[in-house]
This record gives C-alpha cells, sequence and structure tokens, in this order.
C-alpha cells in the first residue's frame, strides 16, 4: 500500500521514525549507526562493522517469534551490491529482508502492528537452564 503523497525526509530521519514506531508496538530494535570520521579535512559518515559487515541492513526487528530485517531508504536511494548481497543471503537463509521507503508507511504501520505478516517466524527455545 503506496502512500498518494509522501514529503520528503531524509533516511536518517525515517529511520528514527521507524524506529520510534516500532517501539509503541513492543519490537525490539536493533540499529547500526553510522559515525562520523575526518577524511582529508572533510567530514564523513561510515558504519563500523567488521568482517563481512559491509552492507548490513539498516534494522534488525524482532517481536515475539517474527524477525524483520530491513533495509531503509530515502525515495529515490538505491541499494548497493554489498547490500543485495545481504539481502540474498537472509532470503536463503528464509527470512524475508524489507526494503522500505517513506512512501510504504501504511504498508509498515500494518507490518509492524502485526497485521500483515512480513518476516520470519523465529525459532521458539524452551527449556530450563
Amino acid at each position: 500500500m503506496k502512500n498518494n503523497y509522501t514529503p520528503y525526509i531524509t533516511e536518517a530521519d525515517f529511520q528514527k521514525q521507524v524506529i520510534e514506531l516500532a517501539h509503541l508496538f513492543g519490537w525490539k530494535v536493533c540499529e547500526f549507526r553510522k559515525a562520523r570520521l575526518k577524511k582529508r579535512g572533510q567530514d564523513t559518515y561510515r558504519t563500523p562493522f567488521g568482517a563481512d559487515g559491509a552492507g548490513f541492513p539498516d534494522l534488525i526487528l524482532i517481536r515475539d517469534n517474527v524477525l524483520l530485517v530491513v533495509e531503509l531508504k530515502s525515495e529515490r536511494g538505491k541499494t548497493t551490491p554489498a547490500q543485495e548481497q545481504w539481502l540474498s543471503a537472509f532470503t536463503k537463509a528464509g527470512v524475508i529482508p524489507r526494503v522500505w521507503r517513506p512512501s510504504d508507511w501504511d504498508t509498515i504501520v500494518l507490518i509492524l502492528q502485526g497485521l500483515q505478516n512480513q518476516g520470519k517466524k523465529a525459532p521458539c527455545f524452551s527449556g530450563g537452564g
């Protein structure tokens, strides 16, 4: 479901809104924040990852037995090859990754409310310890 009108919003502001909405509906959220670095006298932003982390999705959300893997983009933003590799890896693992844009807001609300299942049921573990 797409909105007919979506005002311009930065990816960072969109991410804040999605996290706030997820918390409102009881999701645990893991986000990977960019760090500001100086490179040749210029401010640049990088997400500090090790190993194969380049391109890892922006958010991991979990509630009850549902796991969501989400890459957030501005309306015109494009996924990078590294991001596509991660999205593909999650798909192969049985997790449906999502690329959300501000114009997807109505669908995002439905998914986070639990009215539309768009993730992977996480295995349930029980037992004593």
